[in-house]
């Protein structure tokens, strides 16, 4: 038996423990502030191997690798890019060493980059895949029997990751996001009509409901990263870091409802605070050792810990577990389709599921240039704002999942439905659906979508099987089968049925499960083929009935040629769910094809009570006596910073200033009241991080083109206004800084970034010049908070009369007291606050 089948084996029959923090280890071995961990295993491998020792002595028999930061982008803080190769193998055969004869695992640790992917950073996808790459080969070739893919955030860096892994090796992959609370409000009713072009998100009734639900920074939530990480092909997956035990619970509650392979839960010991200098994490090796039994109740594999942790944490988790076996649950066999922050169930219910599927699910057809001149002449200049207005509309109107087909001849489609991918998923929660008979295109728009996609379409020819088939298990989507082949549309149900049989076998030969498998019985226009539409609907009725897979239609096909389409549309409709339709392409700007689903809920006993059918219907007659709105240019520029698109706002200010609109008039009146309502949603849990940068940068840019003239006209304290902010010295982390600038920006601040790892001395030397009314300091290190006293010791002790502000994610407001700053900014938003106190409070 291999290492690889041995793994699974234990997995199986016993619950497996991770070890602890290897930083913290470090840390109480003189690792010194600033330095890179992952160069011990050059300098000081003696110290990672009794690390190693401690841990298996503990009870550990999952050893991971010091090469959490040993990837190229985060090696080159230290000047170390050079090595990656032979610092990840040092570290497996430091590992190795400490194993010696023992049956225990390694794992290849592989951390973020330190970077976010376009366009919330500037790091390309491409980049992030080469980067991880690298490492794992380097992992991979020194013999580890895990990938470790551990402590991510963004969903798009972890699919890189995934990717890379898949074409490296075959070595089981082990996923883990980490996850912390946000605020979430309860949703009140749809939008109504007249409620002007927003961004699709729920509006928020005054006085609703807030509840924390735990997501990723960039607003990836527990069963959305389930779904796409399994189908991704993780063996494992999990959550680690960010939180204590108690926190972690409901994240991994979350993720036992619906994975299907092994799960794996590490939290911290709690948050880090610093006691009269040194570390302390509150979370004792009893309570992790609890909650790592309540984790093995929940269906969890493998236990450990992370940050702050010991041997002694491990040793106790280890004695806890060692007599349990894994807990035997139920299989959500779901089909679900997901973007990065939302996940779509389609068919079936399932009382553990938070989220439940409506009748059918409807997937938004509008985007396709078939017919339509002007969307065709928009993709021709490759020109996105009619597709940004149609996915926002149907999202509106009711769509679960948007299609997107840019079939236009003479155009770059590869490249155009990236764009297209990339500008929908960051203003959309809406999965979507990629709509295309080119198989670069098809690969195009899969590599780059952050979620788990459906494919739209693969008929039944065998190239076309052959060809397209691993694609949809290479990047875990989801795909519609269509029951045509070479030869045609078949007339018979026989021969339809015949080639829903042939995609399924060569589906399931290729590692898809029929979760992900939709059927399409393919309808033809009724006006020239009225027999059809019987065979169609029999297909249907068979294919649900045989194969236990997800049926769907293209709806309006039936009624092409004929007047009053609406009508033929919403009865057919109407006679395929009685079939079991799950799914179907459809207008949903139609009036009647939406009625007609909203009243099948209500007579399937799927609309509770009538709740939706009362609360649609009930004032239809009131919003039709109401005059369709007109939004002026100022409106519509507060909606593009709100929905973050950029492309538009030029054109919508030059507007406004040809209208005799000034420049101050512009930003105090439009611009900063739609970035703040950007950072009351953003609060609200209505918003996440994506929408928070790309409004920040429209803003930005509306800000950028206003500039010269607001020079001219402007009082306003915030142009010329310095704030400097940098990163204290053996810190080498500023995602969180970065935010903060950019939201500064966005507001019309001048900022000086004097970027990370800076010392005392350049922070002092560098104020004292510029004269700035704000210091801001950043740190994300216990180890490296104390320099932020040092900083305003020394700038008090020089004389400047800058207000300063702390923070980072292990500062706390206590310690800003302590030290003499005169803020502590929680978060990016509140550091901006709290900025805006201090210049309205103090004049420097």
């Amino acid at each position: 038996m291999n290492r690889q089948d041995e793994l699974i084996r234990c997995l199986r029959e016993r619950i497996l423990v991770f070890d602890g923090a290897m930083g913290t280890m470090l840390q109480r071995n003189s690792l010194p502030p600033g330095a890179c961990p992952e160069e011990w295993n050059l300098s000081h491998p003696k110290v990672v191997k009794e690390i190693h020792q401690a841990y298996l002595s503990a009870g550990a028999n999952i050893l991971t690798t010091n090469t959490f930061g040993a990837n190229r982008l985060a090696l080159k803080e230290f000047r170390l890019s050079h090595k990656v190769k032979e610092i990840n193998i040092a570290a497996v055969k430091i590992a190795k060493s400490a194993i010696g004869d023992k049956k225990d695992f390694i794992a290849g640790s592989v951390g973020p980059t330190g970077k976010f992917i376009q366009p919330f950073g500037e790091l390309e996808f491409d980049e992030a895949y080469t980067t991880f790459k690298e490492q794992i080969s380097a992992l991979a070739s020194a013999g580890v029997d895990i990938i470790l893919l551990e402590t991510h955030v963004d969903l798009q860096e972890i699919r890189a990751a995934i990717l890379a892994a898949k074409d490296v090796c075959k070595l089981p992959i082990f996923a883990s996001m980490s996850f912390t609370p946000h605020l979430s409000s309860s949703p009140a009713s749809p939008l109504r009509k007249d409620e002007g072009p927003r961004l699709s998100r729920h509006r928020f009734r005054k006085g609703a409901g807030f509840t924390k639900e735990n997501r990723t920074v960039t607003g990836t939530d527990p069963i959305t990263a389930v779904t796409v990480l399994e189908s991704l092909g993780a063996t494992a997956v999990g959550a680690n870091c960010s939180t204590g035990p108690e926190e972690m619970f409901s994240s991994i509650s979350e993720m036992a409802k619906i994975n299907k392979g092994f799960l794996f839960a590490q939290p911290n010991a709690g948050m880090p605070k610093l006691v009269d200098g040194k570390t302390v994490y509150e979370g004792s090796p009893d309570l992790l050792s609890k909650y790592a039994e309540k984790f093995v109740g929940l269906g969890v594999n493998i236990v450990g810990s992370c940050c702050g942790t010991t041997p002694e944490h491990t040793k106790a988790i280890s004695q806890r577990v060692e007599n349990k076996k894994p807990v035997l649950r139920k299989k959500n066999l779901v089909t679900t389709l997901t973007s990065r922050t939302k996940t779509v169930f389609v068919g079936g219910r399932s009382r553990s599921l938070i989220n439940q599927t409506p009748i059918i699910c409807i997937v938004g057809e509008r985007i396709n240039p078939t017919g339509r001149k002007e969307l065709t002449s928009e993709l021709k200049e490759r020109k996105l704002q009619l597709i940004r207005k149609e996915a926002i509309g149907q999202v509106n109107a009711g769509a679960e999942i948007i299609d997107v087909n840019l079939g236009v001849p003479g155009i770059d489609e590869p490249r155009l439905m990236q764009e297209a991918i990339i500008t929908l998923q960051n203003i959309i929660e809406a999965p979507l659906s990629i709509d295309t008979l080119n198989p670069e295109t098809l690969e195009s728009g899969l590599r780059i979508y952050a979620g788990k996609a459906l494919i739209n379409s693969i008929s039944a020819e065998e190239s076309r099987l052959e060809s397209l088939l691993p694609k949809a298990k290479q990047y875990g989507a989801a795909f519609i089968g269509l029951c045509l082949d070479e030869k045609g549309i078949p007339s018979t149900v026989k021969e339809r049925v015949r080639l829903a049989k042939k995609i399924i076998e060569m589906a399931e030969k290729c590692g898809l499960s029929r979760e992900d498998i939709f059927l399409d019985a393919l309808v033809l226009p009724v006006a020239t083929n009225q027999e059809g539409i019987a065979v169609t609907l029999e297909t249907l009725r068979r294919i649900k009935e045989e194969f236990q897979v997800k049926a769907i239609l293209g709806i309006s096909n039936v009624s092409y040629g004929l007047p009053r389409r609406s009508f033929l549309n919403a009865t057919f409709l109407a006679m395929a769910i009685s079939k079991g339709l799950d799914a179907a392409l459809i207008n949903p700007f139609d009036e009647q094809v939406m009625g007609i689903l909203k009243a099948s809920a209500v007579l399937t006993g799927k609309d509770q009570r009538a709740k939706n059918y009362i609360s649609c219907f009930g004032k239809m007659e009131e919003e039709k006596k109401e005059k369709p709105r007109k939004f002026s240019p100022a409106e519509l520029l507060r909606t593009a910073v709100i929905n973050g698109t950029s492309e538009e706002t030029i054109s919508l200010i030059q507007n406004l200033l040809n209208a005799g609109r000034s420049a101050l008039q512009i930003v105090n009146e439009i611009l900063i009241p739609a970035i703040k309502e950007v950072g009351e949603k953003y609060e609200k849990g209505e918003f996440y991080l994506p929408q928070l940068i790309l409004s920040a940068e429209t803003m930005k840019k509306g800000l950028n083109f206003l500039q010269d003239s607001i020079k001219t006209e402007s009082k306003k304290k915030n142009i010329g206004m310095k704030i400097i902010i940098a990163t204290v010295k053996g810190d080498i982390h500023d995602l969180g800084k970065n935010l903060v600038i950019a939201l500064l920006e966005s507001y019309g601040y001048e900022v000086i970034d004097l970027g990370k790892d800076v010392s005392t001395e350049v922070i002092v030397e560098v104020v004292k010049k510029e004269k700035p009314a704000i210091v801001g300091l950043s740190a994300l290190m216990t180890t490296t908070m104390p320099e932020m006293k040092n900083i305003i010791k020394r700038l008090k002790a020089e004389g400047v009369k800058a207000r300063t502000i702390i923070g980072g994610a292990v500062v706390t407001e206590e310690y800003a007291k302590e030290i003499g700053a005169d803020a502590y900014g929680k978060d990016c938003l509140d550091a901006v606050k709290q900025i805006e106190r201090l210049l309205y409070e103090f004049s420097p």
